[in-house]
């Protein structure tokens, strides 16, 4: 192990008496370059990341009734709603596609295929197990949501055109969020509520590879109510967390906490999260690259108010962009 490695990991918490095979000792976790391996242990000053304004306001929306989160392929955001609402009337979970510059391009909800076997597994759930849909990540072509109860992904072209239900084969209460590690091409997510750790999924099959988990620094604030997770380039992790409402940063290789930042700006409820670099009006009028994305659900709670639900995609930029 180089010596700007060895030190690199020294931030990390990482024993110098222990010996690292890189790929292997992170079950392939982070950058295959060192350059941007060595930049992911630097501290990426969460706390100072600025607010620049709205990627998307949608007021009175088909999807703003219980509004998700939100991802991008860098040209669309993809916006999911659970819509998951006995009164007025039952509709279940969605995916909304907009413009950069906020049309409305398509919108689908789950086939009677994909409905029908969400409909038989959650024939084993109690009866009155809440089906939630979560917020969407896109990778590749494909957008991934996740389902709980029963457990699952949701799984579509990011043209809307096929679509597939991916079922958990020992459920485990996660699904809060659900998001691709780049490097191993495993799926992470978590328990809603003070996780301990990011759990290591296959693809397509779901089985759980525990050793491969991310074991998350302890202390306060304390990690809570996660509600979007995503990786960044240089082997980091974002989590969108609703209570108190932080973006919280750590390292995908180790779990050590970096820092957080205080989600003033967020009005109601802090959503699901994505990364890119996509021009944003700030406050003054000016555009500026924005590249951390975090959706806003403003939900009216009681359907029979006259009150629309809205939803808001938050931007903010990083210090150093180029390391995120």
């Amino acid at each position: 192990m180089s010596g700007s490695l060895r030190r690199a990991l020294a931030r990390l918490g990482w024993p110098s008496d222990q010996t690292v095979t890189l790929p292997s000792t992170f079950f392939g976790r982070g950058p295959r370059s060192l350059r941007r391996l060595v930049a992911g242990t630097s501290d990426p000053q969460v706390s100072f990341w600025e607010f620049i304004g709205n990627a998307l306001s949608k007021p009175d929306d088909s999807l703003a009734p219980s509004a998700q989160g939100v991802a991008t392929d860098g040209e669309r955001w993809f916006v999911g709603s659970n819509r998951n609402r006995i009164f007025p009337t039952f509709s279940p979970g969605a995916i909304g596609v907009y413009a950069f510059d906020g049309r409305k391009l398509a919108e689908a909800e789950p086939s009677s295929a994909v409905l029908t076997e969400i409909g038989r597994l959650a024939e084993d759930w109690p009866s009155d197990a809440d089906l939630h849909f979560g917020p969407p990540f896109w990778t590749n072509g494909t957008l991934l949501v996740p389902v709980q109860r029963p457990d699952g992904v949701w799984v579509l072209t990011d043209t809307l055109s096929r679509q597939d239900w991916w079922p958990d084969p020992a459920p485990e209460s996660l699904y809060s969020w659900i998001a691709l590690e780049p490097g191993s091409g495993l799926l992470y997510s978590s328990v809603f509520e003070r996780p301990e750790k990011l759990a290591a999924l296959r693809w397509r099959t779901l089985e759980r590879v525990p050793e491969a988990d991310i074991r998350l620094d302890t202390g306060e604030p304390f990690i809570d109510h996660v509600q979007g997770g995503v990786f960044t380039p240089s082997g980091r992790v974002l989590l969108a967390c609703n209570d108190p409402p932080l973006l919280v940063c750590v390292s995908a290789l180790t779990g050590h906490r970096f820092g957080s930042l205080q989600l003033r700006s967020i009005v109601d409820e802090v959503e699901g999260l994505t990364i890119a670099a996509v021009p944003v009006q700030d406050r003054s009028g000016h555009r500026r690259i924005a590249h951390i994305h975090i959706l806003d659900a403003v939900t009216n709670n009681v359907p029979i108010l006259d009150d629309d639900d809205d939803f808001y995609v938050r931007s903010y930029a990083a210090i150093r962009p180029d390391d995120l």
